[in-house]
């Protein structure tokens, strides 16, 4: 796995996706992912997203 992971540039990716609803409520949530690589270390952030709610 590693190896996969070196062989990415160095650098910060990120990507957002906004659902329409936990399948209870009807509010808008942010699933957001930070990935950070470096060297042959990947770092997998999700403090952006929205917080936790009822639905799954």
């Amino acid at each position: 796995m590693r190896s996969y992971i070196r062989n990415t540039p160095d650098g910060s990716y990120s990507f957002t996706e906004r659902m329409d609803n936990d399948g209870i409520n009807d509010a808008l949530l942010d699933v957001a992912v930070r990935l950070t690589i470096s060297g042959d270390e990947m770092t997998i952030n999700f403090s952006e997203s929205s917080p936790p709610c009822e639905g799954p």
